[in-house]
């Protein structure tokens, strides 16, 4: 009998190897399918891997980014006495912080998108925040003068890592498209109005004449009749970035002529800047001295100055027209929400026509104003979670308060007609 029980006689040796080669393709198929079976689970699994690294890597890249951007400041502060590391600085000191605050308080990246402003908008809650602690507990522990370079920087550095710290399982969609900026080298022909501007100024100061301050006004004027015509064809972001080099030109015009810039509110402030320097500490208590209980006008320029070296009297000369001159980009966002291109444009260029000449002599006004935008944007922003939206309405809410008690009170004002409605 063969093995697969038959007798031998008959079958012969030919015809069991005939059976016996189909059981052995029978078998070589069960084999291979374990094989196939064995890879696709491999398969699956580096599938599986590879999703989950492709998933966490943009959270890696992201947040080695950002403390590639803190480590950038750590180390160029000590460098700051150098003009170029201040032109530096204060763009990183103005975007860095904000971005960390806005992913630590979960908004969305789309929010982010369409109203831009609110990056240094949170980056000035930051740097009054992280000063104002600074100035309070730097003498329980022992550090006189805390309103110098180090603490200075220690303390917007820890601020900042434990911002870092709570964005470490941010979603994804928080992240804010910094790569959407396309072409940003096509959005950079609009500063040179201010550019011309700030040299019409500084001839002007320097009895040369006023050929170059009138041809910055007529190009501001012609850029935005032009842009306002061809509104609709233009990119939002060419739009707002037209905006803002108008109206800091503007604002340069007038706050650079001269030692310091004209008029009466800015001459108190800067003496109440002046003094927190050079006391290296600031106190509550300012019975008579409405200006000097201002931190928009006392901790936040002086830690302006420390941080990125810039001169003080350059800090209400330069930095806050550069930072009040994006009211306009606010103004033509929010009004992009109900209004179409075109009119958000020239709802934006009226307030930047109509206010802008005055707005530099009251340093406090440039930071509270815009502010007060970013409030009423966060305010009226859907896309925001209803927990986000607070918290951001509410630290808006109070770094206005510290900068300009009038402001406030119209706000308080307008909040309280609105509600009842």
């Amino acid at each position: 009998m063969s093995r697969w029980g038959i007798p031998g006689d008959v079958i012969g040796y030919e015809t069991e190897k005939c059976v016996l080669v189909p059981v052995l393709v029978v078998r070589m198929r069960g084999v291979v399918r374990q094989l196939e079976r064995s890879s696709l689970r491999s398969e699956v699994t580096s599938y599986r891997a590879a999703a989950s690294y492709l998933a966490a890597t943009p959270m890696a890249r992201r947040l080695g980014a950002y403390a590639t951007a803190l480590t950038l400041i750590a180390l160029l502060v000590p460098l700051h006495g150098l003009w170029a590391v201040q032109v530096l600085l204060v763009p990183l000191l103005l975007i860095v912080p904000g971005a960390l605050l806005l992913e630590a308080l979960r908004i969305p990246a789309r929010a982010v998108s369409s109203f831009p402003v609110y990056v240094p908008c949170a980056s000035l809650i930051v740097l009054i925040g992280s000063g104002l602690a600074v100035d309070s507990l730097g003498p329980l522990i022992g550090v006189a003068v805390p309103l110098r370079t180090g603490p200075l920087l220690v303390g917007l550095e820890l601020t900042c890592l434990a911002l870092l710290a709570t964005s470490v399982n941010a979603p994804s969609s928080l992240a804010i498209p910094w790569q959407s900026l396309s072409r940003p080298a096509g959005l950079a022909w609009p500063l040179v109005l201010p550019l011309l501007a700030a040299a019409g100024a500084v001839r002007l100061d320097n009895g040369h004449g006023h050929g170059a301050a009138v041809a910055a006004t007529d190009a501001c004027v012609l850029v935005l009749i032009a842009a306002l015509v061809f509104a609709s064809l233009l990119r939002k972001s060419l739009l707002s970035m037209i905006l803002y080099a108008a109206g800091l030109a503007i604002m340069w015009s007038v706050s650079l002529r001269g030692a310091i810039v004209p008029g009466f509110d800015i001459a108190s402030e800067y003496y109440d800047l002046h003094q927190t320097v050079v006391a290296g500490i600031w106190h509550a208590a300012h019975p008579g001295d409405a200006y000097g209980a201002m931190l928009s006008v006392t901790i936040l320029p002086a830690m302006l100055h420390f941080l990125s070296g810039v001169p003080v009297v350059l800090v209400f000369k330069v930095v806050y027209p550069a930072i009040g001159a994006l009211l306009p980009v606010a103004v033509f966002n929010l009004a992009r929400r109900i209004l179409s291109r075109r009119w958000a444009f020239a709802a934006a260029t009226f307030s930047l026509v109509q206010a802008f000449p005055e707005l530099p002599s009251v340093a406090r006004q440039e930071i509270a104003t815009l502010l007060f935008a970013a409030l009423l944007a966060a305010m009226l922003d859907a896309r925001i979670p209803r927990r986000s939206q607070w918290a951001l309405v509410a630290l808006l809410g109070l770094a206005m308060v510290v900068s300009h008690y009038s402001t406030t009170y119209v706000v308080i004002t307008l909040i309280g007609l609105v509600l009842p409605l």
